[in-house]
Order: structure tokens, then C-alpha cells, then sequence
């Protein structure tokens, strides 16, 4: 039993030196940091400005492909023909974001129909209604 807790101590003290003599690299790289300059804030800022707008069109997509899966007669006949950008309203609008969408199912006849929806969505991109275009 005795020469297991050698090791394990041994083990322990390696790890406790090991932390002193090879600090961290990150610590090192964020002290020789140098400030961003105006235009790498600006490109920066884009970049994040570029990914909500992103993120905001795919969560409105999901949030019409729910609606839709729940609403049409035959979710199997659905395909997608395509998004427009999602729209951020006005803020006395009743709305938060509109979007449209061209899509293909069939209708309560059973005829594949070319059909383009309008959906208004609130804050949450939650579909609050919809118009048949």
C-alpha cells in the first residue's frame, strides 16, 4: 500500500510544480495584447452584425417549417422553393418581423400547388399569422 501513495503523491507535486514553471500560454498572449484599431472594431462589429442577421433568417425559417408542419393538409407533399430576407418592422407595428415564403404541397384536392405565404412573427420569431399571397 505504501509505494501507491508515493506515486500518487509524487504525481500531486509534479502537477502542483509543473503549474509555476509552464504557466499558461493564454495568460502570456493576453498580456501581449495589443489594442484593436478603429477598423478592427468596425470589421469586428460587422461580422457580429452579419451573424444575428443570419441566426434571426434561420430561426424565422424554423419557426415557418413548424407553423407549416402543424397547418398544411400533407406535410409528406411539402417542399421548400425558397426564403425572402426576414423584414424587421416598424416599431408601432403590432409585429416584430415579417417573411415570406414560396413553397409546393397539395392542396385539400390533392394537386401539388405553387403557393407563396406571407408570416408575421413576434419578438420570440414565433409565427402570429399568416396571408396567402
Amino acid at each position: 500500500m505504501r509505494p501507491i501513495w508515493k506515486v500518487i503523491g509524487g504525481l500531486v507535486l509534479l502537477s502542483i510544480v509543473g503549474r509555476f514553471v509552464a504557466p499558461d500560454e493564454a495568460a502570456s498572449d493576453d498580456a501581449t495584447a495589443k489594442p484593436l484599431t478603429l477598423a478592427e472594431r468596425k470589421a469586428d462589429s460587422t461580422a457580429q452584425a452579419e451573424r444575428l442577421l443570419i441566426e434571426r433568417q434561420e430561426n424565422a425559417e424554423l419557426a415557418v417549417r413548424r407553423y407549416l408542419r402543424h397547418n398544411l393538409n400533407d406535410w409528406d407533399s411539402y417542399e421548400s422553393d425558397g426564403f425572402f430576407p426576414v423584414i424587421e418592422a416598424s416599431k408601432k407595428d403590432q409585429y416584430r418581423y415579417y417573411v415570406k415564403h414560396r413553397f409546393r404541397a397539395k392542396n385539400s384536392f390533392g394537386a401539388l400547388v405553387l403557393q407563396t405565404w406571407s408570416f408575421q412573427l413576434n419578438e420570440q420569431l414565433e409565427v402570429v399569422s399568416t396571408e396567402e399571397q
